[in-house]
């Protein structure tokens, strides 16, 4: 579910970060990364993961809240950037990965986690 207030704030958005390979989201990444470095001088793998936890303390409040999901996709954009890998190469791995296991049943939470063999 995409939230612009007009159509102009949707055109510039796409007009900025047209996404459409794979070599563009690594793009993203890296220029997400090179604005925080600019931006925050001082941050840390320790640092961004703290800060991450603060966003997902948000998201919790208010769990459709893409602005807040946003911040945290960004969060890990620039981990992985700082941490030396593609985020979105690791997403695709880690979901053939998921296809390939067997899960079980929802704990009181809902959680179902994957069956160890």
């Amino acid at each position: 579910r995409l939230r612009w207030n007009t159509q102009a704030e949707y055109s510039t958005c796409i007009q900025f970060y047209p996404l459409t390979t794979m070599s563009d989201t690594l793009q993203f990444q890296r220029d997400v990364s090179t604005w925080a470095q600019k931006t925050f001088p001082h941050q840390t793998p320790a640092s961004k993961l703290a800060h991450l936890c603060d966003e997902v303390e948000e998201l919790k409040l208010c769990p459709d809240d893409g602005e807040e999901m946003a911040d945290i996709f960004i969060l890990l954009l620039n981990l992985a950037e700082m941490n030396g890998f593609d985020l979105m190469h690791e997403a695709r791995a880690k979901m053939a990965k998921n296809r390939a296991r067997k899960w079980g049943k929802p704990d009181e939470r809902g959680v179902c986690k994957h069956i160890k063999s």
